[in-house]
């Protein structure tokens, strides 16, 4: 029986391996991280994906070996981060379809504890810094971006 591809821990385990490469291990702590503990990948879901995505190209893999230990590191390829780029949309849909299911959530809960003000207001708070953030990255994407294209960027 084919497996279900939702897709959604093909992006995640690229979008982790973007910020540095990382063995199985790491993904799965990184991702229990990353969901607040909510959600851990089970290795028979991991390790069949890392295979996938290395078999599309999507990311390389090498063996590290420290001390006695072997592991396997695996890194995004520059096709993977197209790929990542590509499914924006994606990402973008499905991310927020679920950031407003949590914030419907919140706001249900502070209905049914009858809107503690304080409450209401570290959810505006936490809203706001939110937005700050992104705003802060958009900004510093814009200012990396500008530089290339006018050829002022470093290259490495």
């Amino acid at each position: 029986m084919p497996r279900r591809r939702t897709g959604m821990l093909r992006l995640t385990i690229l979008s982790l391996l973007v910020e540095r490469p990382r063995h199985g291990y790491e993904l799965m702590k990184s991702i229990e991280e990353l969901t607040g503990g909510v959600w851990r990948p089970a290795p028979g879901a991991l390790y069949p994906t890392l295979r996938e995505l290395e078999a599309e190209g999507l990311v390389s893999s090498v063996a590290v070996s420290k001390g006695r230990r072997s592991r396997i590191v695996y890194s995004v390829t520059g096709k993977g981060l197209r790929y990542l780029v590509e499914k924006t949309g994606e990402i973008q849909a499905r991310g927020a379809s679920t950031i407003l299911r949590y914030l419907r959530s919140q706001v249900r809960a502070l209905e049914m504890l009858e809107c503690p003000v304080k409450d209401v207001m570290n959810l505006r708070k936490l809203l706001g810094s939110v937005r700050e953030k992104i705003e802060a990255l958009i900004r510093e994407l814009e200012d990396k971006c500008s530089q290339v294209s006018r050829g002022d960027a470093k290259t490495s």
